[in-house]
């Protein structure tokens, strides 16, 4: 499973049900801009974006419910603090690249209708 409704129901509790469109919506935005980064950083070896982006995805990761993306930008973000060159994990990266995109389209696919039992 993509998002862990568990989480995601106490961020809506947290944030109230009226407000969570306008999150899911800023969230989605953000992230496509975030696979633009990495997608780019990748290509060029910018290796401090990478992992400013990679580090900063945990906590949102987190609070989404996206357990599996969550994983391995954990993982990803001790490979760059221990400065691991980008070229021994960089099939990694994209494949982290991959999840961050299912996890944007299952966010954005949740409708008001699906957060109504939370």
């Amino acid at each position: 499973m993509i998002i862990n409704k568990g989480t995601l129901r106490g961020m809506v509790r947290d944030v109230g049900f009226d407000m969570f469109p306008g999150l899911r919506d800023i969230y989605v935005q953000e992230s496509a801009e975030t696979i633009e980064r990495l997608q780019k950083s990748l290509d060029t070896g910018d290796y401090q974006t990478l992992a400013r982006d990679i580090h900063t995805q945990k906590s949102v990761l987190g609070t989404y419910g996206a357990d599996d993306a969550l994983e391995q930008a954990l993982r990803l973000d001790k490979k760059c603090k221990a400065k691991v060159p980008l070229t021994d994990f960089a099939e990694e990266v994209r494949s982290f690249i991959s999840i961050l995109k299912e996890t944007r389209d299952a966010v954005n696919s949740l409708t008001a209708e699906d957060l109504q039992g939370f």
